[in-house]
């Protein structure tokens, strides 16, 4: 404890990130604890919240590749226009803040996740 006093006084930033981390720390417990009480995660913690996001686009697509195949080919072609036109974004560079340079790789990033699932499913 006084190693982490004396390195909480030398670094005051390092006292924000075990705080975040704490916060991180008590998510997880809590939604390891509802899934062990009710086989049920409450998705509040970001990785539950990831494991949600992916879980539900993998439905939608399954359901619209089984149930309406056009839109799920128009839906293929709508996920390669936003990789190419974020991916370009990106690699142009002219982004006036980084909030929106942080926007179009959160974009980009959704895209690759859309396309790995479409990949998937196709190779069903």
């Amino acid at each position: 404890m006084k190693e982490i006093d004396t390195q909480l006084d030398d670094h005051p930033e390092l006292a924000l990130e075990m705080v975040e981390l704490d916060s991180r720390n008590r998510q997880a417990h809590a939604e390891l604890q509802l899934y062990n009480d009710h086989r049920n995660f409450r998705y509040k913690h970001s990785l539950t919240q990831h494991l949600k996001e992916k879980k539900d686009i993998i439905l939608e697509f399954a359901e619209m590749k089984h149930s309406n195949p056009e839109r799920f080919v128009k839906e293929c072609a709508n996920v390669i226009r936003g990789l190419n036109r974020y991916g370009k974004m990106l690699c142009d560079d002219s982004f006036a803040s980084t909030e929106a340079k942080e926007k179009c790789e959160e974009n980009l990033s959704k895209y690759k996740l859309k396309h790995s699932i479409i990949q998937m499913l196709i190779g069903e």
